[in-house]
């Protein structure tokens, strides 16, 4: 795969995101590895998906390397993601079937 679909695993079909917890913040994280179903099938809804997840990860892990204070650490739940609803919108192809548009300007991210 590409370095544009890293985290992106093809799973039955369906699009999941895949990622191992850093050793870095392992022992603050109790999650080894993150496996999260899309729910889509569309590549580019995925890769848009990913981004966001990609950025809560991150910015929660780089919060526990900033706290230092195990407990305070421990105590954190990881991020909560907020999906604007504006973000997918749903149409109907020319044969009745329903698709995904991916709308990357309308991405919001909140992390906790």
């Amino acid at each position: 795969m590409a370095r544009e679909d890293r985290y992106l695993q093809l799973y039955r079909g369906m699009w999941r995101y895949w990622r191992r917890v850093p050793k870095a913040v392992s022992h603050l994280d109790d999650r080894k590895v993150i496996q999260v179903a899309l729910g889509t099938r569309n590549i580019e809804v995925a890769r848009v998906r990913r981004d966001a997840m990609e950025s809560a990860d991150n910015q929660y892990w780089t919060s526990l390397r900033t706290v230092g204070a195990n407990e305070q650490a421990e105590a954190r739940d990881p991020p909560p993601l907020k999906w604007s609803i504006v973000m997918f919108r749903k149409t109907e192809d020319q044969h009745g079937y329903e698709t995904s548009q991916a709308r990357r300007n309308c991405l919001e991210v909140a992390a906790g």
